[in-house]
């Protein structure tokens, strides 16, 4: 007897192509270790075995406060880098996507 063959992935199972995840109020978490822990839980579950996210740079920690002070303070810390961060690779997505549609 044969054994069935593995039925193709529909597109409804595979990661999303046009999600962000964006996980905010990491300067909440007081200790590093439990920054580490929301970071790897987070990762486990957005990208794991059944990722949910597909692409490069499409999960980002920020904190939108702590950026926004440090911004008004002329301050350029780990928040506001990270922010930048997130803000980029949306603009080259949405670059993307436009050329895209551009070319259809």
């Amino acid at each position: 007897m044969k054994p069935k063959p593995k039925p193709k992935p529909s597109e409804s199972d595979q990661p999303a192509k046009n999600l962000f995840v964006l996980v905010n109020f990491m300067d909440l978490l007081r200790k590093e270790q439990d920054r580490q822990q929301v970071q790897q839980l987070v990762e486990n579950f957005v990208c794991g075995d059944t990722a949910l996210i597909a692409g490069k740079n499409r999960l980002h920690f920020i904190s939108a406060q702590a950026a926004l002070d440090a911004m008004l303070t002329g301050d350029k810390n780990e928040y506001v880098k990270s922010l930048q961060q997130f803000m980029c690779s949306l603009v080259k997505w949405t670059r993307r996507v436009g050329q895209k549609i551009d070319s259809e």
